[in-house]
């Protein structure tokens, strides 16, 4: 049995996030959603969403890639969300044993 090993992003949120106007708070959240969504067609993310009920409230979300770490700090930074200053990512390997995890396209 093989580990295999995927970029992991998580998301923290920055007081930026909610001192933003309605209108542009909207259209910051909806670029945000597109670019995930096009990381997902391109086949480079494998999931992605928002934490619920956590104790840290500032700790929004994860990306799970389907590349390494560096790449997946390079789509990190390229997410409107980030250059916003919304969200502060932080970029990790995460090592699994293969069949533990059950992802499209990940063995």
């Amino acid at each position: 049995m093989g580990a295999f090993g995927l970029g992991r992003q998580l998301t923290s949120s920055r007081p930026a996030a909610s001192a933003s106007g309605t209108a542009r708070a909207n259209r910051i959240q909806q670029a945000h959603l597109d670019f995930l969504d096009s990381l997902r067609q391109r086949g480079l993310m494998a999931a992605a969403g928002p934490f619920r009920d956590g104790m840290d409230a500032t700790l929004s979300g994860l990306c799970i890639y389907r590349v390494g770490v560096e790449e997946a700090r390079q789509y990190a930074a390229e997410d409107p969300a980030v250059q916003a200053g919304w969200l502060d990512p932080e970029a990790l390997t995460w090592w699994f044993r293969a069949g533990e995890v059950r992802l499209p396209g990940v063995p």
